[in-house]
């Protein structure tokens, strides 16, 4: 079963550089242990809505443990294998041991930068995803694509990363409150600065159209109410009655004593 990601995060708040200083960080470490001297940059950035499936190639992107997928083409995965290496692996006479190792070394290396990845994310818990092809990392609420180049500016790999992934990262760099706030303990409590207009119901009266329309300055009107009697109080535009008053004159201005 497909569950789709929900977050309360405006689409503004998504953007490629939220996650630009952990992931140029992650890669530069990666880089650092894997190679000698510099390798890897991170060039391009996007956010995608779920497209980020090459059309060319089904089988791609390639999900290595939890949530971070990543993709890249042999011969540039085979240039890595032979920097890792400080060797051109073309040159040399290859036995199918020889192969399995440097095929291993391969997924090795793309394995260790999604773990730091994920690391650096926050991603834990749960079982490995294991090293298995997914048809469009990014289908189930979009997510965040980076490119890997070399200092040829040639592609090294693409990676992943999935809304549910980047959504949890941007949150924990947001400023909490100042001052902790305590939970209301009522709905009174929790609404009792909205300001609210109410009115007093003086009184009624029947007319028909034409008795309306009839209506001239001097015309008197009989209510419904005595004088002296309660008035009906409701919040403004509303019929309910929630209290009783007398209406009563103080100074120049009409007041209601409840």
């Amino acid at each position: 079963m497909t569950v789709a990601f929900d977050h309360w995060l405006p689409s503004t708040a998504i953007t490629p550089e939220v996650v630009r200083e952990p992931l140029v960080s992650v890669v530069a470490q990666w880089s650092a242990c894997w190679f000698v001297g510099d390798y890897a940059t991170v060039t391009s950035l996007k956010i995608s809505p779920g497209a980020a499936r090459n059309e060319s190639d089904d089988g791609g992107w390639r999900l290595h443990r939890k949530a971070i997928a990543a993709r890249s083409e042999p011969e540039a995965l085979s240039r890595m294998t032979d920097r890792a290496l400080d060797t051109d692996t073309r040159d040399l006479m290859l036995n199918d041991n020889d192969k399995t190792l440097i095929k291993a070394l391969e997924c090795r290396l793309v394995e260790d930068l999604v773990e730091r990845l994920e690391l650096a994310f926050g991603v834990v818990g749960g079982e490995n995803g294991g090293d298995r092809r997914v048809r469009d990392p990014l289908a189930n609420g979009g997510g965040v694509l980076a490119t890997l180049v070399d200092l040829s500016g040639r592609d090294i790999l693409s990676v992943a990363l999935p809304c549910h992934v980047v959504v949890p990262h941007i949150k924990s760099t947001l400023s909490p409150s100042l001052l902790p706030q305590e939970a209301p303990k009522s709905l009174t409590t929790a609404f009792g600065n909205v300001p609210m207009m109410i009115e007093a119901l003086v009184g009624s009266a029947q007319l028909t159209l034409a008795e309306l329309a009839d209506l001239s300055v001097g015309d008197v009107l009989v209510l419904d109410r005595a004088i002296g009697a309660p008035v009906g109080v409701t919040v403004l535009n509303s019929r309910h009655v929630f209290a009783q008053a007398r209406v009563t004159q103080t100074d120049d201005d009409v007041a209601l004593i409840f």
